[in-house]
């Protein structure tokens, strides 16, 4: 593990010792997506919380809420394993994730306004 600063400021000595640029840049990607990532999960959270008026529906949007904490997590691995297996980029795998959950959150903010 390395952090973000030490990958910046160190990323030629890295690259020098045998680091092999793809998981450098992967590596960066990921750092700066993951407060994006961070924010748009704690978007989808209040879209769900929002959206339960009922109190009858309690078990149903805990179920979907689960459920899709589970295909979120999922489908990052799955894009990071595509990226790794280079039948995407590297960078599209890290950033595929957070542009499905942006039109998800997108869809479910435009659905609680309407209510």
């Amino acid at each position: 593990t390395i952090s973000f600063f030490a990958l910046l400021t160190e990323y030629k000595s890295l690259n020098k010792r045998g680091y092999s640029k793809t998981v450098l840049n992967e590596k960066l990607n990921s750092f700066i997506s993951l407060p994006i990532f961070l924010f748009l999960m704690v978007t989808l959270a209040s879209i769900f919380a929002v959206g339960n008026v009922k109190k009858t529906q309690n078990f149903y949007y805990i179920f979907v809420s689960i459920f899709t904490c589970v295909i979120v997590y999922y489908f990052k691995d799955l894009s990071i394993a595509l990226g790794l297996t280079n039948k995407i980029s590297l960078t599209l795998s890290v950033w595929m994730p957070i542009i499905a959950i942006f039109l998800f959150c997108t869809i479910g903010l435009i659905q609680v306004n309407e209510k």
